[in-house]
């Protein structure tokens, strides 16, 4: 399997082949100057007067990939900021033409929903402060936030640093599928132990989410932003897309659920979930860069792994394939004290109960679930 021709690397994983360019040509200058300063218009609530004030967006000058990305994330950040500026009280119910139309346009041009997403927010939301120096915790930068808070940066980064992490399993890929044809059982030992040492450093990198993203900062600043307007109690139907569609449209927001680095995981074990896990996440894929979405794809169709594993009567090779399950199981372990401290928790001091909902169910209820279908994979 050639991972480049899913714009995926052995060294990057999921992560740009290159660095996300920190600006659009000069053309896009009235755009740059209102998305670096969305902070300080969300504060002084002026968000809306100046996108009305922008002139058309010149996506006909838009040529490279690199540029569309940067459009889409920029588009994406500015029409939020112009949903949920005011909250819950205010939100708008639409959005102006000169917003919704470029979006839309974007959005379809990458195979995207013109809504927040995983991609939006943390695989191309960074770049290297040193550009010769590695994807470290102490060498990125964030290119767009809401608040301009250490805590939002923090959440979008430590992200992209699980994401990295990543890379040391999905550079396996290739490699477990041809032993896997060979049956190099010793080949997939050595394999698997990657796997499973790339899983806990990717558990590593989320645990250190607390290091800089407080979690009331998270709740009352951040997560407003990154909700959309599908089951959305304050847009029940959706939001109007003025100038695309005469009736609203209703999309998901972004969660780590649209990352394909589990989904990576789940296929490449064999994970086999509920019915209603599988509802969400075939939602979530749609949220996905379409190369990684035909990537999953053609993994499902051509992974062998569990069943050699059962096949081989290796017990070596068995130990590290349960190994590589119990990893995964700890993972989502530490993803569901992660959303309960985070959002639970912080609910509950608001004095209500969290009832946020992801593709139909609770979201604790398909975490939750999720973790107890990777337990039943063990052999």
């Amino acid at each position: 399997m050639d991972l480049e021709k899913y714009n995926i690397s052995a060294s990057r994983g999921f992560l740009p082949l290159t660095d996300p360019i920190a600006s659009l040509p000069s053309s896009f200058q009235a755009w740059e100057v209102v998305a670096a300063h969305l902070p300080d218009l969300l504060r002084a609530k002026t968000v809306r007067e100046e996108v009305e004030r922008l002139p058309t967006f010149p996506t006909d000058d838009l040529s490279s990939e690199a540029e569309w990305w940067r459009a889409f994330c920029l588009l994406t950040f500015v029409s939020h900021s112009y949903v949920w500026c005011e909250g819950d009280v205010g939100v708008a119910r639409s959005l102006p033409e000169v917003l919704a139309v470029p979006w839309c346009k974007v959005a379809h041009h990458l195979d995207m929903p013109p809504v927040i997403t995983h991609t939006c927010g943390v695989l191309r939301n960074w770049r290297r402060i040193d550009q010769n120096g590695e994807i470290s915790r102490d060498n990125l930068k964030s290119l767009f936030s809401f608040t301009g808070s250490v805590d939002e940066e923090w959440f979008y980064l430590d992200t992209v640093l699980a994401e990295f992490a990543a890379t040391r399993y999905i550079s396996q890929v290739p490699a477990i599928l041809k032993n896997c044809t060979v049956q190099n059982y010793s080949g997939l030992v050595e394999n698997l132990h990657e796997v499973e040492q790339a899983i806990k450093a990717v558990q590593d990198a989320i645990y250190h989410m607390r290091d800089k993203c407080k979690p009331a900062v998270f709740y009352k600043q951040i997560l407003s932003f990154q909700v959309g307007w599908f089951n959305s109690d304050v847009l029940p139907e959706g939001l109007l897309y003025k100038g695309v569609s005469d009736t609203p449209l209703q999309y998901c927001g972004g969660n780590a659920g649209q990352s394909s680095i589990l989904a990576t995981l789940d296929t490449l074990l064999g994970v086999e979930h509920s019915e209603c896990v599988n509802e969400v996440h075939a939602t979530q894929m749609k949220h996905m860069v379409q190369e990684h979405r035909h990537f999953l794809k053609d993994l499902k169709a051509t992974v062998t792994l569990r069943d050699c594993v059962r096949s081989s009567n290796d017990d070596q090779l068995l130990t590290a394939y349960n190994k590589c399950v119990q990893a995964l199981m700890e993972l989502r372990c530490e993803h569901i004290k992660l959303v309960s401290l985070y959002v639970v928790v912080q609910k509950g001091k608001e004095g209500g109960q969290a009832s946020s909902q992801n593709g139909g169910i609770g979201f604790m209820r398909f975490l939750k679930t999720s973790r107890d279908d990777t337990i039943k994979a063990k052999l």
